[in-house]
This record gives C-alpha cells, structure tokens and sequence, in this order.
C-alpha cells in the first residue's frame, strides 16, 4: 500500500493544500492585475471617443466658419464652449509707431 505511512500521507496532503493555495493567490493576482488593465483601458476608449466627437464637432465648427455661416466672435466663443476655456480674444494693435520702434529700436 503506498499511503500506509500516516507522515507520508500527512506530507501529500499539506503539499496538495500548499499548492491549492499558491495557485489560487496566483489566480487573484492576476484576476486583480486585469481588472485593474481593463479599467484603464476604458478610460483609455473614453478619451479616445471624446476626442474623436470633438474632432468631428470642431470639424463641422471649421466647416460653418469658413463658408462665413458664422462669425468670428462666434466661432471663438463655439471653439471655447467646446473645450472648456475661456474665448480667445485679438491682442490690442499697437500703434504704428510703437511697434516699428519695437522691431527696430534705433530706426525711426
């Protein structure tokens, strides 16, 4: 009979135990590193899809500014509403003057 040794029966079972319990750790482990990657790619998916619906808005934003559907005022108040910021606004022009004395500090 080969498990007439009650110690080697002992050890067979712990060395069964010990391995059903190393796999299963094994098995969480990995189970929680997946969930943890599919997590991260939806998130990933969901910039992605936000992207490309501002991308096709911002497209179709383009589209109306260029045909002159829109003004220009609309058009930067559409592109800030879209991407959260405020609107873009011109610079305030310098005076003629004022900006050749810039470029060119000793020409008049």
């Amino acid at each position: 009979m080969p498990f007439s040794s009650p110690i080697l029966a002992g050890a067979i079972f712990w060395t069964l135990l010990a391995a059903a319990v190393t796999i299963t750790l094994i098995a969480l482990a990995r189970a929680g590193r997946r969930r943890t990657y599919r997590r991260i790619w939806h998130e990933e998916w969901r910039r992605h899809r936000e992207s490309l619906q501002h991308g096709s808005v911002l497209l179709a934003l383009d589209v109306r500014y260029a045909r002159g559907e829109i003004g220009r005022d609309d058009y930067l108040q559409s592109r800030a509403d879209l991407f959260g910021r405020p609107p873009l606004t011109a610079p305030p022009s310098a005076p003629a003057e004022r900006t050749a004395t810039a470029l060119a500090p000793g020409v008049r």
